[in-house]
């Protein structure tokens, strides 16, 4: 089942826009309707989608951050295409969902990723918390580690 879904968790923005800025997450072209804005690994940014179609454009996840999804936005509005209509979650890692509000479409995911989401905004994110989450094994030291170089402000 699909549902609809709206997510929001604190981003900073500075480190994002410095990239962006060097060029280092350009949106590129894979056919006349596909386009990718490129993995990075210095703040585990993933691949974001963009399908465009005749009327309308649809968007495969939402980055690791609004800073992110901000970018993929401004890269997306200056290709011209047709206007995004949907967001596609493919799974419930922050690094795939963080930039859900930035996005502010419709966002559409399965059950189980909406329920996972729904548990995430339950959750603290300054450091101490992120520190006992990876202790009881419920967080790995990666994310930890690319939560916290990411969003500072969130502490």
């Amino acid at each position: 089942m699909i549902q609809f879904i709206y997510h929001y968790l604190p981003f900073n923005k500075k480190a994002f826009i410095k990239l962006h800025k060097a060029g280092v997450n350009m949106l590129k072209k894979l056919t006349d309707h596909i386009y990718y804005f490129p993995h990075s690994k210095e703040t585990d940014r993933p691949v974001l989608g963009l399908v465009c179609g005749e009327k309308y454009s649809f968007v495969v996840d939402a980055g690791n951050s609004p800073a992110h999804a901000s970018a993929f936005l401004e890269e997306v509005e200056n290709l011209g295409g047709p206007p995004i209509k949907r967001v596609a979650i493919t799974h419930w890692h922050w690094d795939h969902t963080f930039g859900i509000h930035a996005m502010n479409k419709y966002t559409i995911s399965h059950h189980l990723t909406k329920k996972k989401l729904a548990y995430l905004k339950t959750l603290r994110w300054d450091d101490d918390s992120l520190d006992k989450r990876v202790q009881e094994g419920e967080e790995i030291e990666f994310c930890r580690d690319m939560i916290k170089k990411c969003h500072v402000e969130r502490r």
